[in-house]
Parts: structure tokens; C-alpha cells; sequence
């Protein structure tokens, strides 16, 4: 589907210049607005809101993926395109130029993740540049072992947390002495995305403060199990 419809999913895959791209998060923001009356100032009551609330779609780079696509790890036949659903926040680079190594690599997204200003319980999406996801890749990590890392490490001491006031209902169930991003592992979605060269990646934390959305990926043109 990707290839079929012409969406970017190499250089500025998170900026402008494709129309597919652009079209499909503009419609997907039209119908909100217009069938489901999500307007600022009427049901859009955000305080400040973010640019990808205009348009926000990108695609999965497979050609320069390591790891099984994401349609596959979701239990897709293969050939399937799927689309997967995420209401996020705004997205925060995340630069390394210089490490060479998985640790080097994931110890940086891992603390972007952990920011204190968006840590909670919600889910992530951690777009992983082609060349950063090569040098995680290449000792053998799998897309598992990338979570497991990510969670593991994007997490502050719970009286941290609960001395900023962000202490969400989430993080008083589980009674954990550090409060991590998520629940579990399985909360990190990671894909492939961006040009060929640079050390950029992207972490797209969800916009509520606890588990006020969850993602979705779904088949398209096909019924699974109908």
C-alpha cells in the first residue's frame, strides 16, 4: 500500500513534501472536526495543542527495517497492509551522532523517554532513523529486546515522581518502586523510518496523562477472521 499510493517513508518522513502523506492525516483531522465536532473550543479543549494535530501520518520504511515490520509482529498473513492508530503528542527528536553501539543508541531514546515532562503510564511510538536502527540491529538485538531495554531504562524513582505531582492512577496501582514509561514492554511500538544517513530518531509519546488512548492496527482492503 505504500508503494501503490506513493507515501514517504525516507527523507523528512516526519516533515512536508508528500502528498500522500499529507492527505491522509488532513483527511483523518477533517473528519474529526466535521463528523465528530472535535473543534477547538468546543469538543478540542486543549491548552496549547501541537502542529501534528493539522496532519500527522507516516509510513514504515520495511526496505531499511532489521526487524519483522509491524504488520507481521501484529500477526498479519504476509502481503497484508495494515495501518496502525496512535493519538499522540508532539514528537521529540532524539540526536546521537556519535555512539556505535545498541547501549550508546537506546540509552538515549530511553532518557528522552523518561523526561519528566511526559513521563506516565501511556504508550510510546519510538521511530528509529535507518542508521540508528542498523547499529542496534547489527549485534543481533531484536525488536524485543529493544523494548525490554527502552522500558527497563526510561524510568525515575517513584518518590521522583510523586513529588512532581505526577503520580497518575496508573503508577498508584502497580506500587512499583520506580515508575516507568508504560506498563510493560509491549506499550513501546518501534519502527523504521527517515533517511538513509543521520543520527536522528524520534520518541511520539501518547497525549494523555495515563491510558486515556490506546493504539490500534488494522487490516486494509481485507477482513481477518470474518
Amino acid at each position: 500500500m505504500v508503494d501503490e499510493i506513493g507515501m514517504n517513508a525516507g527523507v523528512n518522513v516526519l516533515g512536508q513534501g508528500n502528498r500522500a502523506n499529507a492527505t491522509i492525516g488532513r483527511t483523518i483531522r477533517l473528519t474529526l472536526m466535521n463528523v465528530f465536532r472535535i473543534v477547538p473550543g468546543i469538543a478540542d479543549k486543549s491548552t496549547q495543542g501541537n502542529p501534528g494535530k493539522y496532519s500527522f501520518c507516516i509510513a514504515e520504511r520495511a526496505a531499511r527495517n532489521p526487524w519483522p515490520a509491524l504488520c507481521e509482529e501484529c500477526g498479519y498473513p504476509d502481503g497484508v497492509s495494515t495501518v496502525t492508530v496512535f493519538a499522540g503528542a508532539g514528537f521529540c527528536n532524539v540526536e546521537n551522532h556519535g555512539g556505535n553501539t545498541p547501549e550508546a543508541i537506546l540509552d538515549t531514546m530511553a532518557n528522552a523517554m523518561a523526561n519528566y515532562g511526559c513521563i506516565s503510564t501511556g504508550q510510546s511510538v519510538v521511530v528509529l532513523s535507518p542508521e540508528h536502527a542498523e547499529i542496534v540491529a547489527r549485534p543481533g538485538w531484536t525488536k524485543a529486546q529493544v523494548r525490554a531495554y527502552l522500558f527497563e531504562h526510561a524510568r525515575h524513582p517513584r518518590t521522583a515522581i510523586e513529588r512532581l505531582g505526577k503520580l497518575d492512577r496508573g503508577y498508584r496501582r502497580q506500587g512499583r518502586e520506580d515508575c516507568h514509561r508504560g506498563i510493560g514492554p509491549d506499550d513501546i511500538l518501534v519502527t523504521v523510518g527517515g533517511g538513509d544517513a543521520g543520527g536522528h530518531s524520534s520518541f511520539i509519546p501518547s497525549w494523555s496523562r495515563g491510558r486515556g488512548s490506546i493504539m490500534q492496527t488494522q487490516a486494509i482492503g481485507v477482513c481477518i477472521d470474518c
